[in-house]
């Protein structure tokens, strides 16, 4: 049962890159393309809605669904209350959502002059759970590098499900291109979706290989390298994907050539990098003074 947990979005990665290839391939090389693929590549919506849902919204409701199986099958190794499962559970999509229309109205005001929160800028989400974490770990009395490590994957599954939200509301993608004389978007939202799911893959596997908070005691957690990193991870894993796929999107620059993703995901990988080490710096300390506990309880013996 623990190796499914990880493998599973490994598996769902590999289908994700096998369909953008086909995709791509059916594009650019194939004169009748699938039902499925529309102009230039992108998707041929063929239903309106599903349950009377948009498609984006559609798998971003999926998504903050599995959010919820995912918190369930992992509550009992960080000893999550069920009080706290049900707040995580409703709060963390709800102000994912929210951060995101937040800082995409900030961004129109920057760049256009006017607040429209019509669309989403995923960042948004990523800041306010910084922040949002932290508040919660206080008011339920538990640490918070604890709690962060538990909300990361559910984190990568929100960012996930989004970016299919984008690649069936046809956003996000690379600009339009001519090759062989056919139209041609690069699916940047799916290339993202694999490598999301890697992550996503990487984090629940240190997860279930490497940590053990649900056992842990204060010694056993600060003595643990791999306490408290699990969010780090996807700030600069994320931040540095985000910032190489910014290039191939369609952007608008608003500083030094950056795009507003290139500037948040610096943002990130600065806050990744200072929290890592920081965190180093921490374990070594525990680690410093545990050893010399140990010597000066062998002198004694």
């Amino acid at each position: 049962m623990k190796k499914i947990v990880y493998i599973l979005p490994c598996v769902l990665a590999i289908l994700v890159l096998g369909f953008t290839v086909l995709m791509i391939v059916q594009t650019l090389v194939v004169e009748n393309p699938l039902p499925f693929v529309g102009y230039g590549g992108r998707y041929a919506v063929q239903r309106a809605s599903i349950l009377g849902i948009s498609h984006s919204w559609f798998m971003m409701l999926l998504g903050a669904l599995i959010t919820v199986l995912l918190a369930v099958v992992r509550r009992k190794q960080y000893g999550v209350r069920f009080a706290l499962l049900l707040a995580i559970a409703i709060i963390l999509p709800v102000q994912a959502v929210l951060g995101s229309k937040l800082l995409y109205g900030i961004e129109r005001v920057i760049g256009q002059g006017d607040f429209n929160m019509s669309g989403l800028s995923l960042f948004g989400g990523v800041y306010l759970t910084l922040l949002f974490v932290p508040l919660v770990a206080r008011i339920f009395k538990i640490k918070a590098a604890q709690l962060f490590d538990f909300v990361a994957p559910l984190g990568m599954v929100l960012i996930a499900s989004s970016r299919f939200g984008c690649f069936f509301a046809h956003c996000c993608a690379g600009g339009l291109q001519m090759i062989n004389g056919k139209p041609f978007y690069l699916p940047v939202p799916l290339i993202e979706i694999f490598f999301d799911l890697a992550i996503l893959a990487v984090l629940l596997y240190l997860e279930q290989s490497k940590l053990s908070w649900g056992q842990a005691d204060e010694k056993a957690s600060k003595l643990n390298p791999y306490h408290g990193i699990l969010a780090l991870l996807i700030l600069l894993s994320y931040g540095v994907i985000r910032f190489t796929l910014e290039f191939f999107r369609e952007r608008t620059a608003v500083f030094a050539g950056m795009s507003f993703g290139h500037i948040h995901s610096l943002i990130c990988i600065a806050i990744g990098v200072w929290a890592l080490l920081r965190r180093r710096e921490q374990y070594q300390r525990a680690l410093e003074k545990s050893q010399r506990h140990s010597k000066q309880n062998s002198r004694r013996r």
